[in-house]
């Protein structure tokens, strides 16, 4: 076919430019992978570490970290008492503990704390020792550095209100600042952190943020900068109390690094990380705000792929974010995933418990859909 002259010819219809060829090829790959979450940091090292290793004593048992201290532990007993402490079945098959009431583990400490501290520990309290504190009180010493009363610190239970009580001493009245903990079961293991960072100091059980205030002053080094498992006397008497394990930070432990204690050998997304020490300092103020309440999906979506430890600590921050702003509906539908998961801790399983006979007690069952009844009924 002819054309005229300077006309260019008809374009053909099929014919692809090199630009539209490119792009239908890259739509013909696949996306690119989608890269993994960013880790944690991983956990800080303690600066000190007990736990057991061989032997029958609890001398033998239980060692400080030669390389810090260069010392072990030395059990101490007040007369009348056995020559040697009892090694006990620990948390698991694989742990052993020591029964410690009237004797104790102490050994000197060198590291310096006045910049901040956290000291975590598992230990069972089986009930009242038989020393008494001052005045007769029943109560019982876990751990101390000093006397935790006009230097150093310590943890104490309350024996009859199964109360935890952290303090930190102070020179000069008013003496020693305490935070306490809502009643937590005897007779079974208990992970117990207590944290301080010059500012504010912080108790928590199984990993969970139980009480906190503001502590400023100085850290008083005690003259005999001792620490000690068990009874220390300091006015407070002993437990019935098998210890397990200890660790000592010279930093306070954030309240995500509180929580992967239970499974440290575990490491979550940052993602969670970030979120959780949000959020969890949130849930011990009065009521949280609409934004941190906004943050609880994106949580369980980070714990969506973490073990279960993290799957239901998210749940049960959500209930309690939840129950501050009287959503008891959602609140109770993941204080029901805690009782119905036999991978709850107990402590966290029995608090869901009595939150959920607390929302039957006020009537705050009103508006529950009929599935969350029934699910209620058969828990």
């Amino acid at each position: 076919m002819n054309h005229s002259l300077g006309q260019p010819p008809p374009r053909c219809p099929y014919r692809l430019s090199a630009l539209a060829l490119v792009v239908m090829v890259s739509a013909c790959r696949p996306p690119p992978p989608t890269p993994p979450p960013e880790p944690a940091p991983p956990l800080p090292g303690p600066i000190l570490r007990m736990e057991p290793v061989a032997g029958d004593t609890a001398e033998a048992v239980f060692a400080m970290d030669p390389v810090t201290l260069g010392t072990t532990l030395v059990y101490r007993a007040r007369s009348p008492s056995p020559t040697q402490s009892l090694v006990v079945p620990g948390s698991s098959p694989q742990r052993r503990a020591v029964r410690l009431d009237r004797g104790s583990l102490s050994g000197p400490l060198t590291v310096d704390l006045r910049r901040g501290f956290s000291i975590a520990l598992r230990v069972r309290i089986d009930g009242q020792g038989d020393l008494l504190g001052s005045a007769g009180a029943s109560n019982g010493m876990i751990v101390a550095v000093g006397n935790g009363y006009s230097d150093g610190f310590r943890i104490q239970a309350d024996t009859p209100r199964r109360r935890l009580t952290f303090s930190i001493g102070r020179p000069a009245a008013p003496y020693s600042v305490s935070v306490v903990s809502p009643p937590v079961e005897f007779g079974r293991w208990l992970d117990i952190v207590a944290t301080w960072d010059g500012h504010v100091m912080r108790l928590y059980v199984d990993g969970w943020l139980v009480a906190e205030r503001a502590m400023t002053a100085s850290y008083t080094v005690p003259a005999r900068n001792i620490l000690t498992i068990g009874y220390a006397n300091a006015g407070v008497g002993s437990l019935n109390m098998a210890f397990e394990r200890a660790e000592l930070f010279t930093q306070a432990l954030s309240p995500s690094a509180c929580l992967r204690l239970l499974v440290p050998d575990v490491v979550p997304t940052a993602e969670f990380v970030e979120l959780w020490d949000s959020l969890a300092v949130a849930a011990r103020r009065s009521k949280a705000t609409e934004e941190e309440l906004a943050q609880l999906d994106a949580l369980r979506s980070a714990a969506d792929a973490l073990p279960i430890t993290f799957r239901l600590a998210a749940r049960r921050l959500e209930a309690e974010l939840a129950s501050q702003h009287r959503n008891t509906a959602r609140a109770a539908d993941a204080y029901l995933d805690l009782c119905d998961h036999a991978s709850a801790p107990s402590g966290w399983s029995d608090g869901a418990r009595e939150e959920l006979r607390r929302f039957l007690r006020e009537g705050a069952t009103a508006g529950w859909s009929p599935a969350l009844l029934d699910r209620l009924a058969g828990s």
